[in-house]
């Protein structure tokens, strides 16, 4: 079986795991939207593809699943999954398996004010949470937030424009500048109005923890791994230690039984010191916190690759030991240009 990761970015080691998974039986195809990335690189084939909203990526994917004779897609970039998975019955007529959630699904986790309430139906406290900065101004005003408040983008990723602010200057300020900055980026796109693009809510205090909740094919809650974070970059888990803890286990649990995703959900959540959990952040795909769980005995691009064969996985695939800390570092890529490119 050959696989389709797409939008790969720098993201090698997804690459070295489902070519480990594969075992030699089929190759990696990897697409991105800028070439000479590390996950382009390491790639057995790898082609740029155009801007998803082009109009032209559809035939783009069409393209490359039948000339690389593609039997399973996979994504790990946010704005490409609702177009994969308003797209998937075309690429499964063509024989492609695309491991994507349904779009509501999908919509909710893009939705930080959506999935903030969703919150509350699996028994959670929401994080306190205004759509404007004139509510903001009254809550605090009445006492029902207080400084320091986190401003982030209702539709985003990766914490990109996110900030702190501890005063109301501050908050008049980033309020505005955000305000202008969103406007103009592809974030604004999955407003359907442009309007309450920004979020503002009350800073959490306690331990940060990275869910990874798989489901199978059917939607079926298959397990949960659960990291606590020591270290993050760029919105990114940086490093991290596997631990073992009821609590969050059900807590994932309750996510997948309400969500019945497909494959694997990134989830960001917050213990406070009352040991209260609090939903930060969902993301349907691979995130960048799966690699602590695969080097602490997780294989999850393997049951996906058996799943989608019709076997069974390998119980073993769906365990992790606990107490093993990892540390992502930078890994250098060399290649040789052709004459023309080096001149």
């Amino acid at each position: 079986m050959n696989v389709l990761i797409t939008s790969i970015g720098r993201r090698n080691y997804m690459v070295e795991y489902f070519r480990e998974a594969l075992a030699g039986k089929g190759k990696i195809v990897a697409v991105n939207s800028t070439a000479n990335t590390p996950g382009m690189l390491a790639a057995d084939k790898s082609y740029v593809a155009p801007p998803i909203n082009s109009g032209k990526y559809l035939e783009f994917l069409i393209n490359v699943c039948k000339n690389e004779e593609i039997g399973l897609l996979v994504s790990l970039f946010d704005q490409d999954l609702l177009f994969l998975s308003e797209n998937k019955d075309i690429l499964e007529r063509i024989g492609v398996l695309v491991v994507v959630s349904a779009g509501d699904v999908i919509r909710l986790c893009f939705d930080k004010l959506t999935y903030n309430e969703f919150s509350s139906s699996i028994q959670l406290k929401p994080i306190k949470t205004m759509k404007s900065l004139e509510k903001a101004v009254e809550a605090i005003e009445c006492g029902e937030l207080k400084f320091p408040l986190i401003l982030k983008p209702r539709w985003g990723t990766g914490s990109i424009a996110t900030e702190v602010v501890d005063d109301f200057d501050e908050l008049a300020f980033m309020y505005k500048r955000l305000s202008r900055a969103l406007k103009k980026s592809y974030i604004s796109i999955a407003s359907s109005n442009g309007s309450n693009i920004i979020l503002i809510q009350q800073k959490l205090v306690g331990v940060e923890y990275g869910l990874d909740i798989v489901n199978n094919f059917n939607g079926d809650f298959v397990t949960c791994f659960a990291k606590r974070k020591i270290g993050m970059r760029s919105g990114e888990t940086d490093s991290a230690i596997t631990v073992s803890k009821n609590e969050l286990f059900e807590v994932g649990r309750k996510i997948s039984d309400k969500l019945r995703h497909i494959g694997l959900v990134d989830v960001d959540i917050m213990e406070t010191k009352d040991h209260e959990y609090y939903i930060l952040d969902i993301n349907p795909r691979f995130g960048g916190g799966y690699p602590f769980s695969h080097i602490a005995g997780a294989n999850i691009p393997a049951a996906i690759i058996n799943w989608a064969e019709g076997k069974d996985v390998n119980p073993e695939w769906l365990m992790v030991k606990t107490n093993i800390m990892g540390s992502k570092g930078i890994c250098m890529f060399q290649t040789e240009l052709a004459k023309e490119e080096s001149d």
